[in-house]
């Protein structure tokens, strides 16, 4: 998966996480979505601080909506690792995918 992949992923997850009325923010909010190499490579293969750009506007902690994020993303079985403790959405690719 490319990280503008990932992007859309992430995006499409908050998109419908919006429509669920979990996160209270308008998409046209968020800005740019940008996914990149965690500079340790133990943190996981990408990492994203969409939830320190987004909480706010969303009216909830970094931390609650890393893990809001991380949970639908889990559901597209796209990743298998939770939130990092510094509300950054860290992933490992499964091996399957």
């Amino acid at each position: 998966m490319t990280p503008e992949e990932l992007g859309q992923a992430i995006y499409f997850a908050i998109q419908d996480g919006i429509a669920a009325g979990e996160f209270t923010l308008a998409l046209e909010d968020l800005g740019e979505i940008r996914v990149e190499r965690p500079r340790q490579r133990e943190h996981g293969d990408w990492a994203t601080n969409i939830a320190m750009q987004a909480a706010k506007k969303a009216g909830m902690a970094p931390r609650e909506f890393a893990e809001r994020l991380a949970a639908r993303l889990a559901q597209a079985r796209l990743f298998y690792k939770s939130p990092s403790p510094r509300n950054r959405i860290r992933s490992r690719m499964p091996t399957s995918v």
